[in-house]
Parts: structure tokens; C-alpha cells; sequence
């Protein structure tokens, strides 16, 4: 099968039509689309095999069978857990992996999702990944991202911290519901109207999977910085004794009920007013 760079990119839209009549899941479909453009950015080196015994991998071997197999998701699976990708990192193969066998709950989206949304998402225990399926559309910037293929793969990214340990996704998806309820409350309405702090609480709720330590860590340093610019104090100022229990009081709810301990949190530098 001998196609162009930009044939092989020109095509997704005509294989993103048949994922939604229902030809692939779309655990199956996003590999597609990831494979298309693997080999059309980077071409014959596209991949490498992982074990010398096993044949060198040919883009247009591999296209073909995955186009040619029904559900092909056993093929895919084999694929990931024998290749390295070029420029890809082995975390994203395995969330791959676990996407085509069904143990990680990847919603797939060709829109992208707000950070509330994707805060939601993490709540019911779900990641989002988004391809990007308009031509040529996918070969612009997609938010901070290269092109529709760097969007893809640093969703899987983000979709491996959240899972691959089964304990850290517990505590994560305790800690996103507790945000997305008191979000829900209007807890963070005050603070929201800063577009500063409104920014990095995205960040956190959308796009930051780490220990659930470091999340209320994060909050608590945003609220701080968020406190010493409203009442206009450089950041080396302390808090007003106010401020300084307010801050203290949203952290201790929010830890007490996404399960960190409350020691864990660092002490805020206060004076009373």
C-alpha cells in the first residue's frame, strides 16, 4: 500500500465516518487514528520492534491488517505490547492496552472537553481523550499541543497516572468527587471570578494526576497566592488571621473528605489582624 504523508492524514476523516457507524469501538478507533498519524509523521520509522526474534515492523503491513481485520482489537493489543512508537513514551502503549481490553474507562470525544467536564469525568472514575478528526484541521496546534496527534497521546499520558495504580486512582477519583461537589456548592465562586487562580484551578481539576498530597498542596498554595492579591501584599507577606482560617477551613474539608491527612498539609503563615 503506497500512500503519501499527506494521504495517510487526508484518510482519518473517512475512518473517523465509519467508527461512528459503528465499524470500531472507540478504543479501536483511537489506535487507528494514532497509527495513521504515527506513520505519516514519522514514516518507516515509525515504530521499532521490542525483541529482535520478532519482524521488523512495515507501515503498510500493519495498516492493512489493522483496515482488514474485524475488530481488531487483539491485533492492536499485540501491536502495543511489541513496539515501542517513535517519540512515544511506553506509558502511553499501555494505556492503550488496557483501553482495547476494556479495564480502563477512556471516554473517547472529538470535541475537547471543559476542564468541569473532565473534573466530572474523574469523579465517576473516567480520563478523556479527544481526536481531532477534521483535515486539515488535526495538523494545527490543539491548545498547547504540536497537532492533533501530541493531543492524543498526552490525553493517554494523563489517562495512565490515573490508572495504573489501583490505590493512587482510588484516592484521585476520591479527591476529584470531592472537588466536584463543593465546586457544585459554589465553594470556589469567590475565588472562580479571579481569572489568575481560575486559570490553575483548571489545571488542577483537568489536568494534573499526581498523589492526592500534592492536588491539596497545589489548592493550597493557589488560594494563598490567590489571598495576597486580593488584599495586595507581595507574595512573602503573611495572611491576615481571617484569610488565614478561611484558607484553613476549605483545606481541612477538602482533605478530610478525599482521605489525606490533615498533617500532610504544610502550615499557612498568619498574623491576626
Amino acid at each position: 500500500m503506497e500512500t503519501s504523508t499527506l494521504d495517510l492524514r487526508a484518510h482519518i476523516p473517512a475512518l473517523a465516518a465509519r467508527w461512528r457507524a459503528g465499524v470500531w469501538n472507540d478504543a479501536e478507533f483511537a489506535a487507528i487514528y494514532f497509527l495513521h498519524y504515527q506513520i505519516a509523521e514519522y514514516g518507516p520509522r515509525f515504530a521499532s520492534r521490542t525483541q529482535r526474534a520478532s519482524p521488523k515492523p512495515q507501515a503498510a503491513q500493519v495498516l492493512d491488517t489493522v483496515l482488514t481485520t474485524p475488530h481488531p482489537a487483539h491485533v492492536l493489543i499485540d501491536l502495543f505490547s511489541t513496539h515501542h512508537f517513535l517519540h512515544v513514551i511506553p506509558n502511553v502503549n499501555h494505556a492503550f492496552g488496557a483501553w482495547l481490553r476494556g479495564t480502563w474507562d477512556i471516554q473517547l470525544y472529538e470535541h475537547i472537553p471543559t476542564p468541569l467536564e473532565v473534573l466530572h469525568l474523574q469523579a465517576l472514575g473516567k480520563r478523556p481523550a479527544t481526536v481531532v478528526c477534521h483535515y486539515p484541521r488535526m495538523l494545527q496546534k490543539v491548545l498547547s499541543k504540536r497537532d492533533g496527534l501530541h493531543f492524543l497521546t498526552h490525553d493517554l499520558e494523563h489517562a495512565y497516572k490515573y490508572f495504573h495504580d489501583p490505590e493512587l486512582h482510588a484516592l484521585q477519583r476520591q479527591f476529584f468527587q470531592t472537588l466536584f461537589t463543593m465546586a457544585n456548592a459554589g465553594a470556589f465562586g469567590p475565588y472562580l471570578k479571579d481569572a489568575q487562580f481560575s486559570d490553575k484551578f483548571d489545571y488542577l481539576i483537568s489536568d494534573m494526576n499526581t498523589h492526592v498530597a500534592h492536588g491539596v498542596h497545589y489548592l493550597r498554595a493557589i488560594l494563598i497566592e490567590h489571598a495576597l492579591r486580593v488584599e495586595g501584599k507581595a507574595p512573602n507577606e503573611r495572611l491576615t488571621f481571617n484569610v488565614h482560617q478561611e484558607i484553613m477551613s476549605l483545606l481541612k474539608k477538602i482533605a478530610d473528605n478525599a482521605g489525606v491527612a490533615w498533617e500532610e498539609i504544610l502550615p499557612i503563615k498568619a498574623f491576626a489582624s
